[in-house]
């Protein structure tokens, strides 16, 4: 490989000195299964600006933004369809597709981009602010399910 001349990674080189602090895509991408694209998406969108490629970075922005949307569309279908099993399949169904369609357009892309230029020597940035913001999202995600679900249950008595 024609960079490997100009690559740090060298035994001899301290590990990690000049390269910047990614999160593993490939965890993001799992860790969106739990914590949906939208996730995974804005993670993705910091790796990139932390690679300094604001396409790409703009991209992963739009991704962020249609799966936010999805949400919001999940809570109206929640509204609209109360106690619906069509509307939990759909909304599921939804999801995953969307999940599916979001790793192979753009979070496989990351993938293979950081292990072409790091292989698995790079930076690890910590989980730690990540994930506590992710439950963080999905407990008001949570909460508002049911505060909807308590109106519409106060808007039927």
């Amino acid at each position: 490989m024609e960079t490997a001349a100009t690559d740090n990674s060298s035994p001899a080189a301290s590990p990690h000195s000049n390269a910047i602090a990614l999160w593993n895509p490939n965890a993001a991408a799992l860790w969106s299964i739990i914590f949906t694209p939208l996730f995974g998406a804005y993670i993705h969108a910091l790796n990139w600006r932390a690679l300094g490629d604001d396409e790409r970075e703009r991209a992963s922005m739009t991704w962020v933004v249609g799966a936010a949307a999805f949400l919001l569309l999940f809570l109206l279908i929640e509204v609209v369809v109360p106690n619906s099993r069509a509307g939990d399949e759909a909304s599921r169904t939804i999801e995953f597709v969307f999940l599916v369609v979001w790793y192979f357009v753009a979070a496989r892309g990351q993938v293979k981009v950081i292990q072409a230029r790091y292989g698995n020597d790079y930076a690890r940035q910590s989980w730690k602010k990540p994930l506590l913001m992710g439950l963080a999202g999905f407990g008001i995600y949570i909460a508002l399910v049911v505060a909807i679900g308590i109106a519409i249950g106060l808007r039927n008595l």
